[in-house]
C-alpha cells in the first residue's frame, strides 16, 4: 500500500549540487598537511581492495579511521558542523529547498535516504531550519581512537533501511539525480529525476513501466 503522505529526497546532487561527505574529507584533509600525505601512503596500499566489491567497504572503513586516528568524537563534531554551515550557504538547490518546504507546508512526512554521514546531513538540515525532516544515511561514529563507517546507506539498503527503520515499503514521491536509486524508484508513485541526461530518462522510463517519471532539471544557481 502507498503512503501517499511519505516524501524523499536524495540529497548530493538533488539538495546539494556536491558530493558532501567527499568535499568535507577532502577539506579534512587539505587542512591537515600530515593526515593528507598519509592518507595517500595508505590509498596506495588499499587500492586494490578499493577495486573489488565485496572488500570495497572494508578499504573505505580502513582508510577513513587511519586517517581520523586521533580526532575524537567533540572534534569530529565541530568539523562536520563547520563544513555544514558552509555547504548550506553556497551549495544548496534552492529549487530544491522550495519543494522540501512545500512538502512540510502540507502535512507531508520528508524523509532524505542518502550515502552521505547522517550526521554531516542532519546539521545542513539544522542550518537550513529543516529540523523536520528525517535522515537516513550511512552511519560513521568513533571507534578505537578513529572515525569508522558503521553502516553505508546506497543502492538497495536504501529500501532495506526505508523498511526497517520506518517501516515505508511504498511511497508517494521521489527526488533524485541518481540512477543508482532505481531500488528506490520502484517503490515510489512518481519520481522527479534531477539534472539527468536524455539516455538515463529512456533507462529509467524502461525500468519503471508502471511508475510515473517526471524529469526536471535544476539550474547551477546556488544559495
Amino acid at each position: 500500500m502507498i503512503d501517499r503522505n511519505t516524501i524523499v529526497f536524495d540529497f548530493d546532487g538533488t539538495i546539494v549540487a556536491v558530493n558532501s561527505f567527499q568535499t568535507f574529507y577532502r577539506r579534512f584533509l587539505e587542512q591537515r598537511p600530515l593526515r593528507a600525505l598519509a592518507s595517500l601512503a595508505i590509498g596506495c596500499v588499499l587500492w586494490p581492495w578499493l577495486l573489488l566489491p565485496p572488500t570495497r567497504e572494508f578499504a573505505l572503513t580502513l582508510g577513513l579511521w587511519s586517517t581520523s586516528l586521533g580526532i575524537n568524537a567533540e572534534r569530529w563534531r565541530q568539523s562536520i558542523e563547520a563544513f555544514a554551515a558552509d555547504l548550506s550557504a553556497t551549495q544548496v538547490y534552492p529549487q530544491s529547498l522550495h519543494h522540501i518546504r512545500h512538502h512540510l507546508s502540507q502535512g507531508q512526512r520528508v524523509l532524505i535516504v542518502t550515502g552521505s554521514a547522517t550526521d554531516l546531513v542532519t546539521a545542513v538540515c539544522h542550518q537550513l531550519g529543516l529540523e523536520e525532516v528525517e535522515v537516513i544515511g550511512s552511519h560513521i561514529n568513533t571507534r578505537w581512537g578513529g572515525q569508522w563507517l558503521l553502516k553505508r546507506c546506497l543502492g538497495e539498503s536504501k529500501v532495506l533501511r526505508l523498511v526497517d527503520e520506518h517501516n515505508i515499503r511504498e511511497f508517494h514521491r521521489l527526488y533524485t539525480d541518481s540512477i543508482m536509486d532505481l531500488p528506490l524508484m520502484r517503490r515510489a508513485e512518481t519520481t522527479v529525476l534531477i539534472n539527468s541526461t536524455l539516455r538515463e530518462q529512456c533507462r529509467v522510463e524502461q525500468a519503471l513501466s508502471d511508475r510515473v517519471l517526471e524529469a526536471h532539471w535544476l539550474l547551477d544557481d546556488r544559495t
